[in-house]
């Protein structure tokens, strides 16, 4: 992993979000490696934070500033 951010939106947020957690990586395939372990006490532990399901999204960055 490249580097993190995480941003918390106000809680009136239109979205719905609350958190979004931002990580870059060397490459898709550092990632999936990564992802492919699992960590499960990384999944157990979310629960002490949210009672919402995680989403993914995995995108190329186009453009940095």
């Amino acid at each position: 992993m490249k580097s993190w951010s995480v941003i918390q939106f106000d809680e009136n947020d239109p979205s719905g979000l609350h958190v979004q957690c931002i990580m870059r990586w060397e490459s898709k395939e550092h990632f999936d490696k990564c992802y492919a372990l699992g960590i499960p006490e990384v999944h157990e532990d979310l629960k002490h934070y949210t009672n919402g399901i995680p989403v993914r999204y995995i995108g190329k960055v186009l453009l940095n500033g």
